[in-house]
């Protein structure tokens, strides 16, 4: 697995998603029931933090991981407490947060060797059977590509 372009590609996805979304459509709920492409947006940025929280405490285990520790406190609260944050923010500051924590994740991510994004436990609060690798798939890629088809199916019905 190469999780460098798992993450590149994931990116790749989210930011075609959005690509011709403009003015009202950002703010305009349907996404999900009750998201606008904002709060998806606002909730993407908060998993980006998420994987930047892994990735360092791989590195330099014992790091804070203060948005691992939040989701870990439930994640319904972490969801609307994250998007809450965001709800007085901009757009663009918010693409920024989420562009500039995904690129920190990317140069991140080439320090760790392909044996430690792979070995087993790394991350205990994800489970003992679970790499790095794991974690990069199901909880980034795989949570992007369900919030991608979801902003695609959402700018379809607004043609």
């Amino acid at each position: 697995m190469n999780a460098k372009d798992i993450i590149k590609y994931g990116h790749l996805h989210v930011l075609n998603a959005i690509e011709k979304l403009s003015g009202e459509d950002w703010l305009k709920i349907g996404v999900t029931t009750n998201w606008s492409a904002k709060d998806v947006m606002a909730h993407l940025a908060s998993y980006e933090h998420l994987l930047e929280d892994a990735l360092n405490y791989v590195l330099n285990p014992g790091t804070p991981t203060p948005y691992i520790e939040a989701l870990s406190a439930g994640s319904d609260s972490f969801n609307d407490n994250e998007i809450a944050k965001r709800k007085d923010t901009a757009i663009q500051e918010i693409l920024a947060e989420y562009n500039d924590t995904q690129k920190k994740n990317a140069a991140t991510i080439e320090k760790i060797s392909p044996e430690l994004l792979r070995q087993a436990g790394a991350i205990p609060w994800y489970g003992s059977e679970y790499s790095l690798d794991d974690f990069i798939v199901y909880a980034s890629y795989g949570h992007k590509e369900g919030h991608v088809a979801q902003l695609k199916r959402f700018q379809k019905q607004n043609e």
